[in-house]
């Protein structure tokens, strides 16, 4: 979470970052440090970011309150047992969660997409494995639509830019 805030603080200082249209990205454990990044709960206590989305691929979402300062896409496997998807379910569908004091009044928008029967690291080309007692599986079809959701919310979220020159 704070190397994503020290890097956002040195794009701005970069002229052709456009400082409105800033996206964090993260997988898994980076998922889940990128969804703190914009869990008010963590940002309140820390700094103000200026992030206007976020996409996250299989993070643990039972560590967010719910209350994001950024819409977010949320992207994960039915079948992880690593990353499990009901919590996701929960924090995009804002339901409270004691656990985590979740408030379910807030209304960030969080996109969730699911896919039936794919496992952590989806989107990871390499041969199916356990990794610390968890599967990793390839899944051709979940990789392809996650990328070009992906690309449809951030367009979406951060508006459509003609490529440089």
């Amino acid at each position: 979470m704070l190397d994503a805030y020290a890097s956002l603080r040195y794009l701005t200082t970069l002229g052709f970052v456009a400082n409105g249209r800033v996206a964090i990205m993260g997988w898994s454990m980076g998922g889940t440090a990128a969804l703190a990044a914009v869990d008010k709960g963590t940002t309140a206590r820390v700094e103000q970011v200026n992030v206007r989305a976020l996409v996250t691929y299989y993070p643990d979402c039972g560590s967010s309150t719910g209350a994001l300062t950024a819409p977010a896409l949320i992207l994960v496997g039915e079948r992880d047992d690593w990353t499990r998807a009901e919590p996701c379910r929960k924090l995009a569908a804002h339901e409270p969660d004691l656990g985590t004091n979740r408030d379910s009044s807030v209304g960030t928008p969080i996109d969730l997409i699911l896919y039936p029967g794919v496992a952590h690291g989806f989107d990871y080309y390499v041969p199916t494995s356990y990794y610390q007692g968890h599967l990793m599986q390839y899944d051709q079809a979940a990789a392809r639509d996650a990328e070009a959701s992906v690309r449809a919310f951030l367009s979406r979220t951060l508006g459509d830019q003609p490529d440089p020159p």
